[in-house]
């Protein structure tokens, strides 16, 4: 009997320490609609210790609202209004009490426009691009060779993009004496403000990164001392952070996973396991699209003949056009992954691997065109 009442007194226990439950009710999933606007009904559960603290929607990946402040219901059935991209898309709600989060819950809804005027407007992305390289570290055994060329590679790459894909290209740019702790963090808070539901949002780094004994991962500003890694250099939490609050489409692109001795030559940025960083940032509620320069503990290479790092001499010529979709011109998600993915084995001889992480319920979309 005492066996058998401790069992229950477990069971209890576990079951006030779950997470809330969340189903979609209403519309059905591959209903179709026209209007941008579209009511959510929803069901709630939760411990009754543990009160809901906020419910987060998503479409395609991105948040578009963060309920909070739920009140109790008896029916247990809630409603939100959520705004659409005017397209096919997937609705994700997750709730959040104390305990965690709930299992997500998704809707997908078939989009039908109504009929445009010949002559209506219609409103390009703007794309907001953030670029960090770093070569020239205070500590000169940091030194890299081509980390602040790669970021200026890249936005001039992006910028070619407006006019074509993009409304307008607005860039933030940090390299070497620039790229200071503060002025990341000024960044990342800007890319985060300025970035609109409808609008791209991309970060890219490259220059040292390295995890502490604990397996938190630091990107390393200029000034860096990786003996002082807190008080000098940028926690992921931070970037982690702005990721899931930007509203509009994310891409990072990270030149920084590396591993073994981090300082220990200046044609091997250093030095993390980048897996955990990468599915993290790409999780449901975190929603970026991940690309970086290779798998968990490679080093990831540089070359004179190149003039950047192996990963984003790929990165630029796929850009640039040679990962466009068979026939067509656009460069998509799935198209600049397959070539990069190609391009760099090919450059360093298999011995650099870059990864592409896509989050649950994002769709295969256009980010550039030749």
């Amino acid at each position: 009997r005492d066996e058998r009442r401790r069992t229950t007194a477990t069971a209890a226990a576990v079951q006030s320490k779950l997470p809330p439950t969340i189903s979609i009710l209403n519309p059905a999933g591959g209903s179709t609609v026209s209007s941008e606007t579209v009511r959510i009904d929803y069901s709630l559960n939760t411990p009754e210790d543990a009160p809901v603290k906020s419910v987060k929607v998503l479409v395609n990946g991105r948040p578009v609202a963060l309920e909070r402040g739920i009140k109790v219901q008896p029916s247990n059935k809630y409603s939100v209004n959520v705004t659409l991209p005017g397209g096919d898309c997937t609705v994700t709600l997750l709730a959040e009490n104390d305990n965690g989060l709930s299992p997500e819950a998704n809707v997908f809804l078939h989009f039908k426009a109504a009929e445009r005027g010949a002559d209506e407007f219609v409103r390009k992305p703007k794309l907001y691009v953030l670029a960090i390289g770093i070569s020239q570290y205070q500590n000169p055994e940091y030194k890299l060779n081509y980390a602040d060329k790669d970021a200026n590679a890249f936005v001039a790459g992006m910028q070619k993009q407006k006019g074509k894909l993009y409304g307008d290209v607005v860039v933030k740019q940090y390299t070497n004496g620039a790229a200071t702790r503060e002025a990341i963090q000024d960044g990342l808070q800007w890319i985060q403000e300025q970035t609109g539901q409808g609008d791209m949002a991309m970060i890219f780094y490259a220059g040292h990164g390295i995890n502490d004994n604990n397996g938190v991962f630091y990107m390393l500003p200029v000034g860096a001392d990786v003996n002082r890694l807190r008080a000098t250099c940028l926690n992921f939490e931070e970037l982690k952070q702005t990721v899931s609050n930007i509203a509009g489409k994310v891409v990072v692109f990270i030149d920084a996973c590396h591993s073994g001795n981090v300082m220990g030559t200046a044609q091997r940025r250093g030095g993390a396991d980048i897996n955990a960083i990468v599915n993290e940032l790409s999780s449901t509620q975190n929603g970026a699209i991940t690309f970086t320069s290779s798998t968990g503990k490679e080093y990831s290479l540089e070359d004179p003949s190149w003039e950047h790092g192996a990963f984003t001499m790929a990165l630029l010529e796929g850009l640039g056009g040679k990962a466009s979709v068979p026939g067509k011109t656009k460069i998509t998600v799935k198209s600049l992954d397959a070539y990069i993915s190609e391009r760099v084995k090919e450059l360093t001889k298999g011995r650099q691997h870059p990864t592409s992480v896509v989050p649950p319920n994002v769709p295969d979309f256009p980010i550039g065109v030749q």
